[in-house]
């Protein structure tokens, strides 16, 4: 079954602006999110087909990892706790090649990964209500604040949302874990 996961995970330093070793470690298990657990992770689709994962930091940009990014048609969903399938609230977007930008300095090889990060531009902003909605399956992600104390967040616990597998070997899961 295919489900969308949740995690608690040390963060770690696995990639830096100037580039680090690939972890040989896959994250696997994790529990089946519920449906408005996670309204800013969006799915990244290339010629209609699943890529990756990302996350929706303002009302117009995603921010996704740069090895997602590749040739071809890309589209978001938006709102969606299912990996194919849509939910009610479900946004789709076409997105232009103008509108991705992977990091100019962004490399890959079997081993390691360089400056992995890209931003996707929706076509047009989201608009949100004045005021929070409870239960909202899209929103923004909180990220902390440029003015926050804390410099860097290595060796504290962070909450992961993906597809993700249950256990090693078996399909990818289609709902929000």
């Amino acid at each position: 079954m295919n489900h969308l996961l949740v995690l608690f995970l040390p963060l770690l330093q696995l990639a830096s602006v100037n580039g680090a070793d690939l972890p040989t470690a896959k994250i696997i298990n994790g529990t089946i999110a519920n449906d408005t657990q996670f309204p800013w992770h969006v799915s990244i689709f290339i010629n209609g087909a699943f890529r990756c994962s990302g996350s929706l930091i303002s009302p117009r940009w995603i921010l996704t990892a740069g090895h997602c990014i590749g040739p071809g048609n890309f589209s978001i969903r938006l709102g969606a706790t299912k990996r194919e399938e849509f939910d009610e609230g479900t946004m789709v977007f076409s997105i232009p090649p103008t509108n991705i930008f992977r990091h100019p300095n962004f490399s890959s090889t079997e081993t390691s990964l360089r400056n992995d990060i890209a931003m996707i531009k929706l076509p047009i902003g989201i608009t949100f209500p004045t005021r929070p909605v409870k239960n909202a399956t899209i929103a923004v992600i909180k990220l902390p604040s440029v003015s926050a104390k804390k410099k860097t967040y290595v060796g504290e616990n962070a909450l992961m949302s993906g597809w993700g597998q249950f256990e090693e070997g078996r399909d990818e899961c289609i709902r929000c874990q």
